[in-house]
């Protein structure tokens, strides 16, 4: 539940690519709010940078997401 938390997130995020995972599952609410780009962009991608752009991950989608078309284009 990464929901608007960006600092938690790439805390988060570096200690688990320090494990060196194979892939990542996501419980679900990955932004707080579906519809806003910056929530994506900037509570997410840009924290989560270290561990999403080297290792698969594979969220669930949650309420928070509004299944919004931006989950679908970001996690197809």
């Amino acid at each position: 539940d990464t929901q608007r938390n960006p600092v938690i997130t790439e805390k988060i995020t570096k200690l688990m690519f320090r494990r060196r995972p194979n892939f990542v599952i996501h419980c679900g609410d990955v932004v707080d709010d579906g519809p806003s780009k910056k929530q994506w962009v900037y509570d997410l991608f840009q924290p989560g940078n270290t561990l999403f752009s080297r290792v698969a991950v594979f969220p669930t989608i949650g309420n928070h997401e509004k299944n919004h078309p931006f989950y679908y284009q970001y996690f197809s």
